[in-house]
């Protein structure tokens, strides 16, 4: 799907990229590298430390903290943690098939002895929301891991400039998180909702 509504991610608190992916189930998670904006003035933030001294393997632990891996009958896909641990945003898409109430099996990333990313298996989350017009829906996680780190959106309603670095985290295919790296392309305008999506050079 290219739907510029179908993914969520943490760019802009109103947009929302348009990128490819490589499943109906997955979503992904974007986080700016903040080289490409040492003020930090139009890029999200992971917490309150400072990106613009983090490394991309810094970024990535932060973003696994509050990333999950989201499993039901029909498939499986990516949700984030918004603004507070217990509250889980995934596509709408990915829990299409679930009535309101339903129970999802999340999975957590985890580091394994050898240094691996691998995923364990958490409490349930339940479907709380559709949104009918953005096409994200909201879990409500009834056991949030002890070191969650939510993720928030950017206070700044500009958009990134083309060029700015990115990094595009998640579950395109299989069962461990994928990073991919890349750049903001292009500001691509929607002439029928006057709406303005970025167009991502990253492969997921």
């Amino acid at each position: 799907s290219r739907d510029r509504r179908s993914c969520p991610c943490v760019l802009s608190p109103h947009r929302s990229p348009r990128m490819p992916l490589a499943s109906p189930r997955t979503a992904v998670v974007v986080a700016v590298l903040l080289r490409a904006d040492p003020a930090g003035s139009a890029a999200p933030r992971v917490e309150e430390a400072p990106p613009a001294a983090m490394t991309v393997v810094e970024i990535a632990a932060r973003i696994d903290r509050g990333l999950v891996h989201l499993e039901l009958e029909e498939g499986y896909g990516t949700g984030f943690l918004y603004r507070d641990p217990r509250t889980i945003v995934p596509a709408a898409h990915v829990v299409l098939d679930l009535p309101i109430g339903g129970e999802v099996v999340v999975r957590t990333i985890e580091e394994d002895e050898e240094g691996a990313a691998v995923l364990e298996k958490a409490a349930p989350a339940i479907l709380r929301f559709v949104h009918p017009e953005v096409a994200l829906a909201v879990l409500e996680w009834t056991s949030p891991r002890e070191d969650a780190r939510v993720i928030e959106p950017s206070p700044s309603p500009r958009l990134l400039p083309r060029g700015t670095e990115v990094l595009v985290h998640g579950f395109p295919g299989a069962a461990a998180p994928t990073l991919a790296r890349g750049i903001v392309s292009a500001h691509q305008y929607d002439f029928r909702d006057g709406a303005t999506s970025y167009l991502l050079d990253a492969a997921m």
